[in-house]
């Protein structure tokens, strides 16, 4: 069984209500969180921490079935600030 289900991509974001940021004179202030890759769970985890089902392939050579490897999806996190004048 290679099913699973991914977490791919997560934004969260925040802005301040106009009425506080009135106090500062900026019209607008957002913060926020992406991530890329965060999690995933599989039944292949329990043979291996590092095997990923989208990057996991079988072949065949020689009549012997093998089971590939290839390197999992990187992890990417970002933060950042919004703000308007």
């Amino acid at each position: 069984n290679i099913g699973y289900f991914r977490l791919r991509n997560l934004t969260v974001g925040y802005s301040l209500p106009k009425k506080a940021l009135d106090k500062i004179k900026i019209s607008g202030l957002r913060f926020y969180f992406t991530g890329e890759n965060l999690f995933y769970a599989s039944a292949l985890r329990k043979a291996t921490k590092y095997m990923d089902p989208e990057v996991a392939y079988n072949f065949m050579s020689g009549g012997g079935a093998y089971f590939g490897y290839g390197y999992p999806y990187q992890k990417s996190f970002v933060f950042g600030i919004d703000v308007t004048f």
